[in-house]
């Protein structure tokens, strides 16, 4: 395979000895390089300070944040599709969570609640005050009963994972009208210089609550309400002023010409913006910016 070595004098010797000590050590070197990060960590989770996945769940919010320092899910889906969530959360290396955030009580966001705590060592769990005691609402309480789990209701709680700072904002409640959606969680998410807002499925009363309590000026903006048109939307967007935006939307809800309608306000508001029905969402942070691919 490597031929036959004649050796011719002293010159010769050293010449092969040089030779096989730099054979030696390329292949101590090659052996030394193989990769030592598990295969479960992604390589956008190794090469940014933080990951956001928006997942493509339907007209359902799931969103995953990879740090350094742990995992933190925010909304679970739709109840017909926890299995999938858990398995897809499972492929991407997650063991355990930091936190579950459950931004209110509908079905789309609270429905794989109860597997994922079934599924996952988890240390906090923060939610909305409870608005409706539907089926998936009941086995998720049930699931940390089993857990020894207490879920905290939100008013106004912070925590860090490392230099990453989520900062929750709970609803006020005495909603005249949508007494579901406006009693969702708003969390703004700070990584040095970049700041990420997700408004749960906040609806007029609520996006302005907190836009009257809170400097709500983000680089990214999780659009309220899966995208469908309300009457703040616009104030929303010009305040917030995001480069980027996110919808959480299916295929067909909302319809097309309500997306346009959305999509419209955001181009004004000199936004990008991707639709999740289109496929799963990354965006790959760090201290200075981020990149988004889907």
């Amino acid at each position: 395979m490597y031929g036959t070595i004649f050796l011719k004098g002293k010159r010769d010797m050293k010449k092969i000895t040089a030779f096989l000590l730099s054979a030696v050590l390329l292949f101590a070197g090659c052996s030394s390089s193989a990769s030592s990060t598990p295969a479960s960590v992604t390589a956008s989770a190794t090469d940014a300070g933080m990951t956001i996945t928006v997942f493509n769940a339907g007209k359902a919010d799931a969103m995953l944040f990879q740090t350094a320092d742990g995992y933190v899910l925010m909304d679970t889906g739709l109840d017909e599709n926890k299995d999938a969530l858990v398995a897809q959360l499972k492929q991407m290396g997650v063991t355990s969570l930091y936190a579950l955030i459950i931004t209110h009580f509908d079905k789309d966001h609270v429905g794989g609640a109860d597997a994922v705590i079934d599924a996952f060592d988890t240390k906090n769990v923060y939610t909305t005050y409870v608005t409706s005691n539907n089926a998936d609402t009941a086995d998720f309480e049930a699931s940390l009963e089993k857990k020894n789990l207490e879920m905290t209701i939100v008013s106004n709680t912070d925590f860090s994972l490392g230099s990453i700072s989520f900062d929750i904002n709970g609803a006020k409640g005495g909603y005249d009208t949508k007494k579901d959606n406006n009693s969702s969680l708003i969390t703004m998410v700070t990584y040095g210089t970049k700041k990420y807002l997700f408004m749960g499925d906040a609806e007029d009363e609520r996006i302005e609550e907190y836009l009257a309590d809170h400097d709500a000026n983000a680089d990214f903006l999780k659009v309220p309400y899966h995208g469908y048109t309300q009457d703040d939307l616009e104030l929303l967007f010009q305040t917030v002023a995001p480069e980027t935006a996110v919808i959480t939307n299916s295929s067909d809800n909302p319809s097309a010409s309500q997306i346009k309608k959305t999509e419209k306000l955001l181009k004004a508001a000199g936004s990008n913006y991707y639709e999740a029905a289109k496929g799963d969402i990354t965006v790959s942070c760090t201290e200075t910016g981020f990149t988004v691919s889907q």
